[in-house]
């Protein structure tokens, strides 16, 4: 089931990291048409930055560059 805060990735891949930093490191990758659960974005020196958790798994959580994400298609 989506929710309204469920984004979707905009591009092939892209790492989900430790913390909200391209220096942290990779916990796990996204691949295109992935679905995530949106827990909160803050920006970090001029990025936008995003807390994420697997929509398949919501114990997978981690930080993705907010600029790779857009609003999923949810329908109530």
């Amino acid at each position: 089931m989506r929710h309204p805060e469920d984004l979707e990735l905009e591009i092939d891949t892209l790492n989900l990291r430790a913390g909200p930093s391209f220096q942290d490191r990779a916990i796990d990758e996204l691949n295109e048409g992935d679905v995530v659960r949106n827990l909160g974005c803050k920006r970090v020196d001029g990025q936008r930055w995003c807390q994420v958790a697997r929509s398949d798994d919501d114990r997978t959580r981690g930080w993705v560059a907010g600029r790779s994400l857009r609003e999923s298609s949810y329908q109530p």
